[in-house]
C-alpha cells in the first residue's frame, strides 16, 4: 500500500523545492516587471508633458505675436481720440499712447501709467514685465510699440489680458501645472492642477525655453510643466496578491502529483531490487529516504555484479582469441579454467564430437580440485548426451555419472571421490560438429541460476569458436575456389603457380604450363544458355582433373579458361602425352540432358624457366601460344615461341589502331554488284567494308572483322557500316537511280545484342530510304547456332519493311523443316557450291538445282554468288537462277564506280569490258 507523499522525507523535501521554485521565480519577475514597467511609465509620461509644455508654450507664443500685429495696425491719433479702442480690447486689458518719456496719455489708467513710469520703458524692447499692482500676483505682460516722432517718438503700451495671453487654465490638460517665468525670476503665470505629486506622490517636471528675443529684444521665459508620475501596475494591484496565491496552490497541486508519481514506483522498484539482490530492510532504514535505502540495496548488489563484471571480461578475452583466430583447444582451456573458478572448482569437461573422430569424441577437463587440464579420448557419446538437442536457454539435465562412460576428468574427484552426478547442456554446433558441457557435482543439485546463466554463456563461447573457424574456413575455401566447378580459381591458380617457381627455382628444374580454352564454347552459351554451359564447364573440368597426375595441378581461371601445371613434364613430349590424355578424355561426347556436344579444346604451352621466370609472363605467354592454337583452326595444343609474342603484341596494336579507324572514319564501302543475267542490268549491290589504313593502305575485311567480334568492336562498326550504307543510298535516290536492293552483313554478335531493330529504324528515318531497298545479310550458320534469338530479331526488322537474306546457304545443316521457319526473303547459294559446278558433279547440280526449287516454291529470291565464269551463269541460269554476283561482272567497287555504271544505263558488261565503263576510282 503505497503512503502519503507527505509522510517521505523524500517527498516533503520535493514539495518545498517545488513551492519554492515556483514562488521564488514568480516574485522575482513581478520584481522586476513593477520596475521595469515605472521607467516605462516615467519615460513615456515625461515625453508626454515636455510635448504639452512645448505645445503650450508656442501657443502663448502665437498670441503674443497676434498682439503684436492687432497693436501694430491701431492708428495712434484714432486712440489718441478714444476711438479704436474695441479690437484692442480683445488682446489688452489697458492701452496708453504717450510721448516718452510721459504726455499725451489717452486712456484713464491711471495705475498703469505710474507701473510703466515706476518701471521706466526699455529703449528697444517690444515686450516688458510689469511688476504686479497687488503683492502676490504674478507679473504683467505689456506690449510696447514705438512711432519714430519729434523728440524720442511715440509709444504705444498695452497691458497683455491674462485670460487671452495665458488661455484658459482647463485647456492645459489633466494633472498638469504649466507656471511660466520672465529673466531674474519674475513669475509671469501658473495654471493647470494646483499641487500634481500631493501626498508623497512622485512628480515629474520639465522645462521649455521660449526664446522671444528675436522677435521682441526680450529676455526669454522658462516655461515649467509638472505632473504626477504614473503608477507602474496601478490598475493591477488588486489581482498581485490572488495570482501569487494561485501559482502558489499550482505549485502545490502539481508536485504532490509528481512526487505521487515518484514515490510510488520507487517503492515498488526498491521491493524489487532487495528481492533481486536476495536482502530484506536494513536497520536504521527508517532514519534515511528512499535514495539511501536505494544506495544500500545496490551495495548489496555489488559483490554478484563485480563477479558477472569478471565473467564479462574473461568473455571479452575469449572473443578477443575467437577474432584472433586462435586454435579451439586455446578457447576451451580458458573456458575451462574460468568456470572451475566460477563453481569453486567444480570439475569440468567440454565433450566434442566431430565427424574426423568418427563415433567417439574427445573430451577437455579439468577435475575437481585440478590446477590444469587434461584432453582425453572418448571411445563413444554416450546416448544420453545424443538425445539433448541445442536450444536457448534450455536448463541441462542432471544425470548419474555413471551414464556417461569413460569421462576420465570428471570421475577423479579429491580425495578419490568420484563426481555422483554431472550438470549437461548442449550446446551448438557447425554441420556435423557437436558439443556438450559436463559439471561435476556432488549431489543432484544444480547450480544458482546466476551460476547457471554465467556457465552457459562461457559455454556458448565454445560451440561460437568452433563455428567461427567453420565459416572461416568456409571463407577461405571460397575466395580460393570457383563456385562453379570446384576448382582452384584465378587467384588460387596464381599461388600455386608462385609455389611451383618457388620450388624449382634452386635447381632450375623445368616444368611446363598450359593454357586450354574450349573451342566454340561462346556460341554455345549465348546460343543454348549459360545454364547448360555450366554444365559443360563443370564436366569440362572434372574430364581435365581426372586425365592429369596426382601431382599436378589444374585450375579455373574464368569462363571457359582453364590453367594447368604439369610439374612432371619438363620437356615437349612428356607435354604432349599429357595433352594426349587430356584430348582423349573430351574423345567421349559431353551429355547434357538429351543432348550430346562433342567438345574440343586449344591450349598452349610455356615452360619454366625456358618461357619466363615469373607467374606473370608464364601466364601470358602460355595464353598468346593458345590464342596462336585458335588462329590455326583449334582442336590442337602449341608451344610458345618468341615469335608469338610479336604477334600478339601486333595483334593488340592492330586492335588499337581499329578502335581508332571506326573513331575517325577510316572505315569506307565497295559495293559489289548483283546483275540480273538475263539482260546484264544491275539490279543491287552489296556493301563491303575496307579499311583505308594511312600506313598499311586497304586492308581486307578478313583481316579485321574477326579482330572486332573478338575485341567488342563489332558492334560499333558494324553500326558504321549501315549508316554508310544508307547515306550512299539516299544519295543514289536523290541522282533519281533506281538501284534496287543494298546489301549489308550482319554479324552474330549484332544479331544476339537485341539494339539492331533500333539501329536499323534509325538509320532508315535519318537517310529517308524506303526500308525495302534495304537488305540485311545474315549466314545460315549464325542461324543455326541462335535459332530462337536470332530469329526473332529478324522478325522484327522484317516487320519494319527491311529484306532479310540467308548467306552462305547450304553451309548451315540446316533442315527442310527449319527452313521453313527461317525470317528470310532471299536465299544466297554458297560460293563452295558455284565453284564446283565445272567439275561436273551430279551431287553438287542436285543441290544447287534443289536450293533453287526451294527457294521459288517457298516464294523467296535466289542469288548465286562467286560466279567467276560466263559458263557458271548459263548453266544457273537454265536452272531459273538469274541473280548472279561474283567476278564474271565485277569485283567490289567504289561508290564512284557504281555511280558510273548508273549513269551508262546500269548494264554491266561481263569482265574484261568493265574498265571501259567504270569511273574513276573504281
Amino acid at each position: 500500500m503505497k503512503r502519503v507523499f507527505l509522510a517521505t522525507r523524500f517527498g516533503r523535501r520535493i514539495f518545498l523545492m517545488f513551492c519554492l521554485a515556483a514562488l521564488v521565480p514568480a516574485v522575482a519577475v513581478f520584481w522586476m516587471t513593477w520596475r521595469a514597467s515605472t521607467a516605462n511609465a516615467e519615460a513615456s509620461a515625461m515625453r508626454g508633458l515636455h510635448q504639452a509644455n512645448k505645445s503650450y508654450a508656442l501657443g502663448v507664443f502665437q498670441r503674443l505675436y497676434t498682439a503684436r500685429q492687432a497693436l501694430a495696425a491701431a492708428e495712434p491719433e484714432v486712440l489718441g481720440e478714444g476711438e479704436g479702442g474695441e479690437v484692442l480690447s480683445m488682446f489688452f486689458s489697458d492701452v496708453v499712447v504717450f510721448e516718452a518719456p510721459d504726455h499725451g496719455l489717452l486712456l484713464p489708467s491711471g495705475r498703469f501709467r505710474q507701473g510703466l513710469r515706476d518701471a521706466g520703458i526699455p529703449p528697444r524692447s517690444e515686450v516688458m514685465v510689469l511688476a504686479p499692482e497687488v503683492a502676490g500676483r504674478a507679473h504683467d505682460v505689456v506690449l510696447l510699440r514705438r512711432i519714430p516722432g519729434s523728440g524720442q517718438g511715440t509709444v504705444i503700451a498695452g497691458r497683455l489680458d491674462r485670460a487671452y495671453l495665458w488661455g484658459n487654465p482647463e485647456e492645459i490638460g489633466n494633472a498638469v501645472r504649466i507656471c511660466v517665468e520672465a529673466a531674474g525670476g519674475a513669475r509671469l503665470f501658473c495654471g493647470g492642477e494646483r499641487e500634481p505629486g500631493g501626498d508623497g506622490a512622485r512628480r515629474v517636471e520639465t522645462e521649455w525655453t521660449l526664446f522671444i528675443k528675436p522677435q521682441f529684444d526680450a529676455p526669454d521665459w522658462i516655461f515649467t510643466a509638472t505632473t504626477e508620475a504614473p503608477g507602474a501596475l496601478a490598475h493591477y494591484r488588486r489581482l498581485v496578491a490572488p495570482v501569487m496565491v494561485g501559482i502558489l496552490l499550482l505549485a502545490m497541486l502539481l508536485s504532490s502529483l509528481q512526487i505521487r508519481r515518484v514515490v510510488g514506483p520507487l517503492e515498488v522498484l526498491l521491493g524489487r531490487i532487495r528481492a533481486f539482490g536476495g536482502g530484506g530492510p536494513r536497520i536504521g532504514a527508517a532514519e534515511k529516504d528512499e535514495f539511501g535505502l536505494l544506495s544500500d540495496t545496490f551495495d548489496d548488489m555489488r559483490a554478484r555484479i563485480t563477479q558477472q563484471l569478471d565473467t564479462l571480461r574473461i568473455l571479452s578475452e575469449i572473443d578477443h582469441l575467437i577474432l584472433a583466430r586462435v586454435p579451439l583447444e586455446e578457447v576451451i582451456e580458458l573456458v575451462i579454467a574460468r568456470i572451475a573458478e566460477v563453481t569453486d572448482g567444480a570439475g569440468v569437461c567440454v565433450l566434442l564430437s566431430r565427424p574426423e573422430d568418427g563415433q567417439g569424441g574427445r573430451c577437455h577437463g579439468r577435475a575437481r580440485g585440478a590446477d590444469r587440464s587434461t584432453e582425453v579420448p572418448v571411445a563413444e557419446v554416450p546416448p544420453a548426451l545424443r538425445r539433448m538437442s541445442p536450444r536457448a536457454g534450455a536448463p541441462g539435465a542432471v544425470l548419474e555419472a555413471g551414464e556417461l562412460g569413460p569421462a576420465a576428468p570428471l570421475r577423479e574427484g579429491d580425495a578419490g571421490r568420484a563426481e555422483s552426478h554431472v550438470w549437461a547442456i548442449a550446446l551448438g554446433g557447425e554441420g556435423e560438429t557437436r558439443i556438450w558441457l559436463l559439471l561435476g557435482r556432488q549431489d543432484d543439485s544444480r547450480l544458482a541460476e546466476h551460476l547457471q546463466g554465467q556457465v552457459r554463456d562461457l559455454a556458448e563461447r565454445i560451440a561460437v569458436a568452433a563455428a567461427f573457424v567453420k565459416h572461416q574456413d568456409l571463407l577461405l575455401y571460397q575466395a580460393r575456389h570457383d563456385l562453379l566447378t570446384g576448382l582452384p580459381n584465378r587467384l588460387a591458380t596464381f599461388e600455386a603457380l608462385a609455389e611451383a617457381i618457388e620450388a624449382a627455382r634452386p635447381s632450375a628444374q623445368a616444368f611446363a604450363v598450359a593454357f586450354v580454352d574450349l573451342d566454340r564454347f561462346k556460341a554455345i552459351n549465348d546460343g543454348l544458355g549459360h545454364a547448360l554451359g555450366d554444365d559443360i564447364l563443370v564436366q569440362s573440368g572434372e574430364r581435365i582433373r581426372a586425365s592429369l597426375g596426382p601431382g599436378d595441378f589444374v585450375g579455373r581461371f574464368g569462363g571457359d579458361e582453364f590453367f594447368l601445371i604439369l610439374r612432371g613434364a619438363s620437356r615437349p613430349d612428356a607435354v604432349v602425352a599429357a595433352m594426349a590424355r587430356v584430348d582423349e578424355a573430351f574423345a567421349r561426347p559431353i551429355v547434357v540432358g538429351h543432348r550430346e556436344f562433342h567438345q574440343r579444346f586449344s591450349a598452349g604451352v610455356a615452360f619454366f624457366p625456358r618461357d619466363g621466370v615469373d607467374a606473370g609472363v608464364l601466364v601470358r605467354n602460355a595464353d598468346v601460344a593458345m590464342y596462336r592454337a585458335k588462329q590455326t583452326g583449334g582442336a590442337r595444343t602449341a608451344f610458345f615461341e618468341t615469335e608469338m609474342n610479336r604477334r600478339a603484341e601486333a595483334r593488340v596494336q592492330m586492335e588499337n589502331e581499329l578502335r581508332v579507324a571506326i573513331q575517325e572514319g577510316q572505315i569506307e564501302l565497295h559495293y559489289q554488284p548483283r546483275v540480273d543475267s538475263r539482260d546484264d542490268r544491275i539490279i543491287g549491290v552489296e556493301a563491303l567494308a575496307r579499311w583505308m589504313h594511312p600506313n598499311r593502305g586497304i586492308v581486307p575485311p578478313d583481316e579485321f572483322i574477326g579482330l572486332a567480334e573478338e575485341c567488342g568492336l563489332i558492334e560499333p562498326l558494324g553500326k558504321l557500316v549501315l549508316d554508310k550504307a544508307c547515306r550512299q543510298m539516299a544519295e543514289w535516290q536523290r541522282m533519281g537511280f533506281d538501284l534496287g536492293v543494298v546489301g549489308v552483313n550482319i554479324s552474330g554478335h549484332q544479331l544476339r545484342s537485341g539494339r539492331l531493330r533500333d539501329y536499323v529504324r534509325e538509320a532508315i528515318a535519318a537517310n529517308g530510304i524506303a526500308p525495302a531497298r534495304l537488305e540485311l545479310e545474315v549466314t545460315e550458320t549464325m542461324l543455326v547456332l541462335d535459332s530462337d534469338s536470332g530469329m526473332a530479331q529478324l522478325q522484327a526488322i522484317r516487320e519494319l519493311g527491311v529484306k532479310v537474306a540467308i548467306d552462305d546457304f547450304g553451309t548451315g545443316y540446316s533442315s527442310l523443316a527449319y527452313l521453313t521457319r527461317l525470317p528470310s526473303d532471299t536465299l544466297k547459294i554458297d560460293r563452295a557450291f558455284v565453284i564446283d559446278l565445272l567439275e561436273g558433279d551430279p551431287a553438287v547440280e542436285a543441290v544447287v538445282r534443289s536450293i533453287i526449287a526451294i527457294a521459288r516454291d517457298l516464294g523467296k529470291g535466289v542469288v548465286a554468288e562467286g560466279l567467276e565464269s560466263m559458263e557458271q551463269v548459263r548453266m544457273l541460269g537454265a536452272w531459273g537462277c538469274h541473280v548472279i554476283q561474283g567476278y564474271v561482272y565485277a569485283r567490289p567497287l567504289t561508290a564512284n564506280g557504281i555511280t558510273g555504271i548508273l549513269l551508262n544505263g546500269g548494264i554491266v558488261t561481263p569482265a574484261g569490258t568493265l574498265e571501259s565503263v567504270a569511273m574513276p576510282g573504281a
